[in-house]
């Protein structure tokens, strides 16, 4: 591309400082006079678009041949990329083909068009899928109105909004999304592939079985097992025969963490020990029990909606 200045800098290294100096010396140069009429400079925030207009307004006050033209400086287009497309719409309306009394859609009416235009998208079959899918992974969102989180039954239409616009932004084809949805499911396939560690779960709850064995040893005056000894023997005999499984499970896991052996009462590094089994085991049930099919399945009709609707 010609004429195109790259600039490319982080933080504070003086990227405006940069391109104000670039705009005063087009503003001013005699050999090539340009007005600031013919300038458009445009910017992603507000703030940025003012203070590009001050401090080229102040750097023209600087030098006194451009009075003259730091005076006309409003009749330069600078603002944000928004607000100078709506300048130019509001300007050419009629050669564009569009109405000129026209306004920035709201939040409100954009979410109404939105579920009109997904309406003809979506299948009844789509929906009937994630109501339940949002059930099944108790899917919420926090309202600031009621402070509160409550149940977010279309968290699916802000993954087809990030869709399409990431389709638009990088000039995607509708036909090449199907290929991005498997390479997702190859994403899921891995994080569901988690072996269970029977090494962790010796470490965590080795403080805990080593206090077992030690109460199962216990002996009544005449040598006798106690009745506590007996109860700590059995709980012990759980975790020994779970600690035979390589691969539990999540039905195995679940009785094991509902069994008896984490009925003992105990106090401290003990009670550390075992919470810290149990919590290992939870979050590996969580894992298990996860439907890996149905996260699947989400992701290829969110992708497939997206391909139909964009």
């Amino acid at each position: 591309m010609k004429n195109v200045h790259y600039i490319n800098a982080g933080a504070g290294a003086g990227k405006t400082y940069t391109l104000v100096t670039i705009l005063k010396d087009i503003l001013t140069d005699t050999a090539n006079p340009c007005a600031p009429s013919e300038i458009i400079l445009t910017t992603y925030t507000k703030a940025a678009a003012k203070e590009f207009r001050e401090k080229t307004f102040k750097r023209l006050l600087e030098a006194p041949a451009a009075l003259d033209v730091a005076k006309i400086l409003d009749t330069a287009t600078i603002g944000t990329v928004h607000s100078v497309a709506q300048q130019y719409i509001q300007r050419y309306w009629s050669l564009l083909g569009y109405s000129g009394q026209f306004n920035v859609m709201s939040d409100v009416d954009k979410k109404r068009y939105i579920n009109q235009s997904l309406k003809n998208v979506v299948k009844h079959a789509d929906l009937t899928f994630f109501y339940e899918f949002t059930k099944d992974f108790n899917l919420t969102h926090y309202d600031a109105a009621k402070d509160r989180n409550i149940v977010d039954y279309d968290f699916w239409k802000e993954y087809v909004l990030k869709i399409v616009s990431k389709m638009r932004a990088y000039n995607i084809k509708p036909s090449q999304l199907m290929i991005f949805a498997l390479q997702s499911c190859d994403v899921v396939d891995r994080l569901f592939a988690v072996p269970f560690d029977q090494k962790v779960l010796k470490t965590k709850i080795k403080i805990y079985s080593d206090f077992l064995d030690i109460k199962s040893r216990e002996t009544k005056k005449d040598g006798s097992p106690s009745k506590n000894a007996l109860t700590n023997k059995g709980r012990l005999d759980i975790y020994s025969s779970f600690k035979t499984k390589s691969s539990p499970t999540a039905d195995e896991i679940t009785d094991f963490i509902d069994s008896d052996c984490f009925k003992a009462s105990v106090d401290g590094d003990i009670k550390q020990s075992k919470n810290d089994a149990l919590a290992y085991l939870k979050c590996f049930l969580a894992l298990a029990k996860a439907d890996q099919s149905n996260v699947k399945d989400c992701i290829k009709r969110i992708f497939t909606i997206a391909e139909t609707w964009s």
